[in-house]
């Protein structure tokens, strides 16, 4: 089976980079390297950081216009293996590598903490212009960030850990006007949530006793594992409650947890109406196999359960949702715990 063309270029990165670390083996337990340890060791350190960081650079970086600053896990990798693979008392070679990695490291915080201050600048001015906390963390990491991905990563982990341990005293924004409609209390959410928690503590404890048979350190990554869901059910239903569905004249703004968040256009709605989700296409193939396909174009924006309220769009409008992942849209399915006064209100602004 051939490989798709966007994967060509990393998997024959991956494939050389196993050769060589499979050859740096390979000749570090032959009988040659006893004859020249230091030079070899020193080749072999050199082939895992220098050689491993330029096949990266000239395979990944230049086709696909990466930031120069991805090859910094790359580099460390390589630091890492060779200190692994090769004998403490051959790794004269290693030492000088490991003083030029501390001067990139050094560079690199310095880099890190430089933009830092400037994200944190850009963060302030888009809240302040009406954006979601976790929305404007994403638009201001996009400015030094290269990767969509690694931006979307951090600010989702970051809002994680916001709305999970510090907003719990903070009073939930009124509901009751005609520019905010809450989603949550009529989903039943709240009740699932309970029972995952309950779910995961439980599963905690069994799993304690099982894993004490292969060593500590097995109970430590499980319990951190179940901490860190815990912890993000926490943060994603606080930042359901948190932000309500937002009504405007130009635009309604909706946002589900970290999940998914959209913003629409009161002039690109065309219909909104009181019905579930639509009708999935089905067709039953030769093989008598039925395939079920989704309505294209179609989301739901829902916190738990079927959608009450459907809106059609003039033309697609983009979704956000975790970890830069993104879909056009032209149908949308909402569930606001008043549906009928929400209705009301998007059929004036959208003059239907």
């Amino acid at each position: 089976m051939l490989l798709p063309r966007k994967l060509f270029r990393p998997s024959f990165f991956l494939l050389l980079s196993g050769i060589l670390i499979f050859l740096s083996i390979t000749l570090l337990h032959s009988p040659h390297f006893s004859e020249a340890p230091q030079s070899l060791a020193l080749a072999i350190t050199l082939d895992l950081t220098a050689t491993l960081t330029g096949l990266f650079y000239f395979l990944l970086i230049r086709p696909y216009r990466l930031h120069p600053s991805t090859m910094a896990p790359v580099f460390a990798f390589g630091i890492l293996s060779a200190h692994l693979l090769i004998p403490k008392e051959f790794g004269d070679g290693m030492k000088s590598i490991q003083a030029l990695a501390a001067c990139f490291e050094f560079g690199i915080t310095g880099f890190i903490l430089y933009n830092l201050k400037n994200v944190i600048k850009d963060h302030r001015q888009l809240v302040a212009s009406g954006f979601e906390f976790s929305q404007a963390l994403r638009k201001a990491l996009a400015r030094f960030v290269p990767n969509a991905w690694i931006a979307s990563l951090i600010s989702t982990e970051v809002s994680l850990l916001r709305y999970g341990l510090f907003t719990w005293s903070k009073t939930l924004p009124e509901t009751d006007s005609k520019e905010a409609f809450s989603h949550w209390k009529n989903s039943g959410w709240s009740g699932v949530l309970i029972g995952f928690i309950l779910m995961i503590v439980f599963e905690g404890v069994a799993f304690h006793f099982l894993l004490a048979h292969w060593g500590t350190w097995l109970i430590v990554i499980h319990h951190l594992l179940s901490a860190y869901s815990i912890l993000w059910l926490l943060g994603d239903y606080q930042a359901i409650r948190h932000h309500p569905i937002q009504i405007t004249a130009p635009e309604i703004r909706v946002q589900i947890g970290f999940r998914w968040s959209i913003i629409i256009p009161t002039k690109a709605i065309t219909k909104i109406e009181l019905r579930g989700s639509p009708e999935v296409l089905t067709e039953v193939r030769r093989d008598g196999f039925i395939k079920v396909q989704k309505v294209p174009g179609y989301k739901s924006f829902t916190v738990f359960g079927e959608p009450e309220l459907q809106i059609t769009l003039r033309h697609p409008v983009v979704a956000h949702g975790l970890f830069g992942v993104s879909q056009q849209v032209t149908m949308i399915g909402l569930a606001p715990d008043d549906c009928r006064i929400f209705k009301e209100r998007v059929e004036t602004l959208a003059q239907l």
